[in-house]
Formats: C-alpha cells, structure tokens, sequence
C-alpha cells in the first residue's frame, strides 16, 4: 500500500519517507512552533510594525482600551501553517495522537516570564451535546498532554459550557462576542478559587471565546488566567 499511496504531508504534500511524524514531513514539522515579528504583551496578537519591538510589554489598542479578564495569552502558530493544519488534523480528522507530539513541540521559553507558573490547566469546554456529537474534545486533550509535561494537574470538569451556542465560523468580531457572552460557568467554584489558571484552547481568533472563558473563572475566584492555543486565525 505503502508503494502504491505513499503518504504525504499534511502541509506540504511531500512524501512522508522518514519523517518525524506520521502526519508531517520533517520540513514541515521542524516549522512548528515558529513565530517571527513582534506581539502584544498581553493578547499575542501578531502585529505588522516592528517598531514595537524595543518596547517591553507593548500592548495593542484593543488591549489598552478594552482590557481582556485574562492576563496574558499566546499561541503555538499561525492558522494558515502547519499549527492551522495540526488543529484541522485533531478536529475534523480524529487525530488525537497528535496532541502529545505537537505538545512536545512547544518552546516553553518563549513566553512570558512566569507564563507556565500556574495551578491548574482548563480545557475550553464543548457543550455536552457537541461533545456527543463529536466523541471528544479536541481542546482538553491538548490541555492533557501539556498538563503531563508541565506537571500541573488536570480540571477537565472545572469549567462548563452551559449554552449550546452556534458555530461561529464565518462570525465577525461583535457577532462573536455575543454569542459566548455567558455561555460559561463554573459549577463549583472552589476548584477554581485562589489559583493561577492556564485557559487551553485549540484556535484563538478574536478572542470572544478566551474572554468570555476568563470572566467566568475569574468571577468564580480565580487569582489569574493565563490563556494558550495551538494557532491563531485572522478574521478575513
């Protein structure tokens, strides 16, 4: 089979010949994990001018005029390369394997100070009725694994998504913030209260779901929110 429909990269299309993975060739995955340019201090976006580099802690307009509830997020990626692919992999495909490798891709150091100095990891929640539909939450077995390297313990059950919200592909910015607005909730909120919470989802794209996220932990007693996703997407 091998000879007749040799595997290909899931980026790339090359052959999968000796590569470091079963879903990536060895181009491709030594890419993982690469960011260039500079990004807010406090939400990650990635920003085109490069003059904020020499300034520490920058943070963007949006994060000065509108504060988020968590304290500082960042991600693996992009969403247009090999991170985009890794989550389409586990979410469409069912690659769940693929979490322990791409976890153990990340550079820990490049982060902020203090970043991975948390209490607990908390997936973002599925509603129960996505989560059947499904079979499993592509988000918590990321959480999973980094939970496992870093040594920090697991509350897959911390937080709940209480509202079955539409998908919000295709959703712009104030759509987005509305339809997760209260749709989170911690069921029992001394899980939660006086620790330093990591927030883990799969794909950061405006923020609306890590926010609405944040708030919920932070209201439930929560000190601080760190949030981290394997990429980020731009709204086009």
């Amino acid at each position: 089979m091998e000879l007749l429909f040799p595997a290909a990269c899931a980026a790339c299309g090359e052959s999968l010949a000796g590569a470091p993975t079963p879903w990536f060739c060895a181009t491709c995955w030594n890419r993982v994990g690469e960011l260039s340019g500079p990004v807010c201090h406090q939400c990650g976006e990635f920003l085109s001018s490069a003059t904020v580099e020499t300034v520490p802690d920058w943070r963007c307009g949006a994060c000065i005029q509108t504060p988020p509830p968590f304290a500082i997020a960042r991600v693996m990626g992009g969403y247009d390369g090999v991170c985009g692919c890794m989550v389409r992999l586990l979410k469409y495909r069912e690659k769940t394997a693929l979490a322990g490798h791409l976890v153990r891709r990340i550079d820990l150091a490049a982060v902020p100070s203090g970043f991975w100095d948390v209490d607990l990891i908390v997936p973002v929640p599925l509603h129960a009725s996505r989560l059947r539909q499904r079979g499993f939450n592509q988000s918590a077995r990321v959480a999973a694994a980094l939970a496992a390297r870093l040594g920090v313990p697991l509350a897959v059950e911390a937080l709940w998504r209480t509202v079955d919200t539409p998908s919000q592909v295709g959703m712009r910015r104030r759509q987005r913030l509305r339809n997760v607005a209260r749709a989170f909730s911690v069921p029992e909120a001394e899980r939660v209260e006086g620790k330093n919470i990591l927030l883990v989802d799969d794909v950061i794209t405006t923020g609306a779901t890590l926010n609405a996220c944040a708030r919920a932990l932070r209201r439930a007693g929560a000190i601080r929110v760190h949030a981290w996703a394997v990429a980020r997407q731009a709204i086009r």
